[in-house]
């Protein structure tokens, strides 16, 4: 077999409710699955140096989807305890899978 470098991000929110017509899910629901992240984080049931990542589906989006991104984005980018990593860090190392080519 051959190990082959791959670059995996996960994502911990993510907005659009598929099942009902690809709406915006709420801010509950969505700021709930930060915060499940952030505290699992902190809790050390998850990896705590694993960014938690936001989900945009832009194609699909709706003007209340938009709205919440553009909220979370302008408080998370305010809050003295957030940070944004640029694209190039988060893919910066690659982990080795084996088994693919």
């Amino acid at each position: 077999m051959s190990t082959v470098n791959m670059m995996c991000v996960n994502t911990h929110i993510d907005p659009v409710a598929w099942k009902n017509d690809k709406r915006f899910l709420g801010d509950a629901a969505s700021l709930g699955m930060a915060v499940a992240h952030l505290r699992a984080r902190r809790l050390g049931t998850v990896d705590a140096a694993e960014a938690t990542g936001l989900l945009t589906h832009h194609l699909v989006m709706d003007g209340e989807t938009w709205a919440f991104t553009a909220r979370f984005l302008t408080v998370t980018r305010r809050h003295p305890a957030a940070r944004w990593l640029a694209a190039d860090t988060l893919f910066a190392t690659p982990f080795a899978a084996e088994g693919h080519r």
